[in-house]
């Protein structure tokens, strides 16, 4: 049976907006970024393996099918965990200005989950070459901020959580965002969202495939080994910047987490920052700089 037809009236926008591409790469060897700040917009599509955006609002959780979204002046880091691969595109132009409130962007909340879809778009658009190439980045782009438009409208739509997934994904940006607290565990995050606390873990794990207390607990070592990366060297103050407040208990779980105690990974950490600065990936040869 053939599919219906439809009419769609589309809203007038502003003839003074524009929008203009200024990069389009797709990353595939594992890098981890220096913090540094943009005076463009970015926006990354997360293909394979599993990283972390790092910025003073916090740490957010990258994995195969995230939106990414970076705005000009504002900080930033990314951490390859393991075999992390993306595209991005960078632009700039009125319209792009025009989108954070399209999306009712916040700072706080910077990644979008499940754009698996897109993939094959982003993948597609890598294999044009030539005059069409500028036209081609620009659609991609409209596109996924349309998925953005579209995801937040329907989370407006659906107060009240009826798809259970998505309340974990709002669950799990919590906890992405207030992890450095101490006082962060599953009793507080079930009062927030008005779950019983069973229920709530029962529903985490079997959206993400990992318990709510050691989703937490790895956040925060993986927090543990940016601030020794980043020359932070007292285990004490690592261990409450993290969101620890036992330092014994925090040493334990860093040891059974990354092999060596922290005094001795800090010691290796101090070795490794009189050795060749990090590793950025090129620009390209349009003049983009990937993150």
């Amino acid at each position: 049976m053939p599919d219906e037809s439809f009419h769609t009236f589309i809203p007038s926008i502003s003839d003074d907006l524009n929008l203009t591409a200024l990069s389009f790469a797709k990353e595939t060897t594992p890098t981890t970024t220096k913090q540094t700040m943009d005076t463009f917009y970015s926006l990354y599509l997360i293909i394979g393996g599993e990283g972390i955006l790092d910025t003073p609002q916090g740490a957010f959780p990258l994995y195969r099918g995230a939106l990414l979204l970076k705005i000009p002046n504002h900080p930033y880091r990314i951490e390859n965990v393991w075999d992390l691969q993306y595209f991005y595109v960078s632009f700039t132009g009125t319209q792009a200005d025009a989108f954070l409130d399209r999306i009712h962007y916040r700072d706080t909340m910077p990644v979008w989950d499940g754009f698996e879809d897109l993939i094959p778009l982003w993948e597609k658009t890598a294999e044009i070459k030539g005059a069409g190439i500028d036209l081609a980045v620009n659609g991609i782009i409209l596109y996924s901020f349309s998925y953005i438009c579209s995801s937040h409208e329907e989370a407006i739509i659906s107060k009240n959580y009826k798809d259970y997934s998505k309340r974990m994904l709002h669950v799990r940006q919590y906890i992405d965002c207030h992890y450095t607290e101490p006082t962060l565990d599953l009793k507080q995050v079930s009062d927030i969202f008005s779950y019983n606390y069973k229920y709530l873990s029962h529903e985490f794990k079997d959206t993400f495939g990992v318990g709510f207390a050691q989703y937490l607990i790895d956040l925060r070592l993986a927090s543990a080994g940016r601030l020794i990366d980043r020359g932070i060297y007292s285990v004490k103050e690592i261990a409450v910047q993290s969101g620890f407040s036992d330092t014994l208990y925090f040493s334990k779980l860093f040891r059974q987490h990354f092999g060596l105690p922290p005094r001795d990974y800090i010691k290796e950490a101090k070795n490794r920052s009189t050795e060749e600065p990090t590793h950025h990936p090129a620009s390209d040869e349009n003049g983009g700089t990937p993150s």
